[in-house]
């Protein structure tokens, strides 16, 4: 490949380099929002056509990929893979915190959110009383107006409720290398 092809497929946004300047182009999408497939059932819109397809089998019941062991049916290919591990037991997902292994990478990410509530509501820091998901900032007085921060990011939030859902936002990205240099 030469260079000259390298630097017209490259996504000035991420730096991510295709091969294609269709890959490219599809690629851009996921930076802009762009979502030109529409469905004629429901309206609902995608960035690619290949996700409409696979949407529109929730409107006609298409179920083309089947478990050879259950003869269970999926609609995606990656739904019947993940399936098939309930029967061999490949649990693929381990977590880098106490070695624990699950079958899915949403399991592993829910496991790995405890972890991060349980360091966070264990955290000792000096002159700053600690809640269950939270540490408030000491130098407010009165409850209405206390604050609480993240201790991954630093935002401030000044409910103890909405802090917690702002955790979730991390574990959903299961920032594991930041939370290793933390803890």
């Amino acid at each position: 490949m030469d260079s000259s092809k390298e630097i017209k497929n490259f996504c000035e946004v991420c730096g991510l380099n295709l091969s294609e300047a269709s890959s490219l182009k599809r690629h851009i999408r996921t930076h802009t929002g762009e979502t030109p497939y529409h469905c004629s059932t429901c309206g609902k819109s995608f960035s690619q056509n290949y996700s409409l397809k696979i949407h529109m089998r929730t409107h006609t019941g298409e179920r083309p990929f089947q478990c050879d062991i259950c003869k269970k049916s999926f609609s995606q290919n990656y739904s019947c893979k993940i399936h098939k591990r309930i029967h061999t037991g490949e649990r693929p997902y381990q977590c880098h915190f106490c070695e624990k292994k699950f079958s899915k990478k949403s399991q592993l990410d829910s496991h790995i959110f405890m972890h991060m509530k349980k360091a966070v509501s264990d955290c000792d820091l000096p002159e700053s009383p600690k809640t269950d998901t939270s540490t408030k900032l000491s130098s407010k007085t009165s409850s209405k107006d206390e604050q609480y921060y993240c201790l991954i990011c630093g935002s401030e939030f000044s409910e103890d409720k909405s802090l917690q859902i702002h955790m979730n936002s991390h574990a959903n990205k299961a920032n594991l290398e930041v939370w290793k240099e933390i803890f």
